[in-house]
């Protein structure tokens, strides 16, 4: 069955993306009502051409071409039609990001919100929002457990803060890129993140108890809601990250630092991030 084969050999991405690409293939076939190697590839760019968004586009484009390289089928007009949507996909993101310079708070709002989830003991939002702004974080890397020996974060699959005598230790091993940047580990020495992980660790039930509630990410399926419910006024990640992308814009040290920290390329931060990104960017040559 193709979507079976499809989905093997997917196995290299997150689970995310994964179920990204398998749904794009499910509501492609409905469709049509046959395997997406079956289908012409006009009658495919014809379908695609008719979507509204760019990005819905672009993820149907992805798995097409994914699946018509894995039967071994010519996907030329494909990778040019890709290349045309990639231009309109650039647009919209400068559309978008032209609203945003108006609309979104500057930099030091956010910093001086975690300051103050800092003094009022909110301790779980102060941890989101520090790691935010300081790594640079997405949804998926906040969730993790908090443990006080390294012989205690040795799962592959687990993000983890280890406490330790004079830092905490992030460990980020599941993130939305990690099967191509690898596992991102992380010294933090601030003295209000390390006060604010040890009161947490301090109300934690034992990990391999039913009474266990993972404090930041209580649930799972509804992680992007919960970090977004803590951000200031509901920002969320996303906006975050583009709010210390134009705080930043003109260090080149800093920007390469934020990409490594998201873990893609700095040419793509700039791209789709920068909210002042409203004309052709010159590509940065690392």
């Amino acid at each position: 069955m193709e979507l079976e084969k499809y989905t093997a050999s997917l196995q290299d991405k997150s689970k995310n993306t994964i179920r990204t690409y398998v749904s794009n293939y499910i509501r492609m076939r409905k469709h049509f009502d046959k395997d997406i190697s079956e289908i012409p590839n006009g009658d495919i760019i014809a379908h695609i051409d008719a979507q509204t968004s760019s990005n819905t586009k672009n993820g149907f484009l992805t798995m097409c071409i994914q699946v018509k390289r894995m039967n071994g089928i010519d996907i030329t007009d494909l990778l040019d039609y890709r290349e045309i949507n990639r231009v309109n996909l650039l647009s919209e993101n400068k559309q978008k990001n032209e609203v945003l310079q108006d609309v979104l708070p500057d930099y030091s709002t956010l910093v001086d919100y975690t300051e103050r989830l800092f003094d009022t003991g909110d301790y779980e939002a102060f941890v989101v929002n520090f790691l935010l702004l300081n790594y640079h974080t997405r949804n998926l890397d906040l969730d993790f457990d908090i443990v006080t020996k390294l012989d205690d974060a040795l799962d592959a699959n687990t993000n983890y803060i280890v406490i330790m005598p004079k830092y905490n230790l992030f460990i980020r091993n599941r993130y939305k890129t990690a099967s191509f940047y690898g596992s991102k580990s992380h010294k933090i020495v601030d003295d209000k993140f390390m006060f604010a992980i040890k009161k947490i660790y301090q109300t934690l039930k034992k990990r391999d108890s039913p009474d266990y509630v993972n404090p930041i990410v209580p649930n799972q399926k509804t992680i992007g809601y919960r970090i977004q419910s803590l951000t200031y006024k509901k920002l969320g990640e996303g906006n975050y990250v583009k709010i210390c992308i134009n705080h930043f814009r003109e260090d080149l040290d800093e920007l390469k630092k934020i990409a490594e920290n998201r873990g893609t390329n700095i040419n793509l931060i700039i791209s789709d991030y920068d909210i002042k990104n409203v004309e052709d960017k010159i590509e940065i040559k690392e």
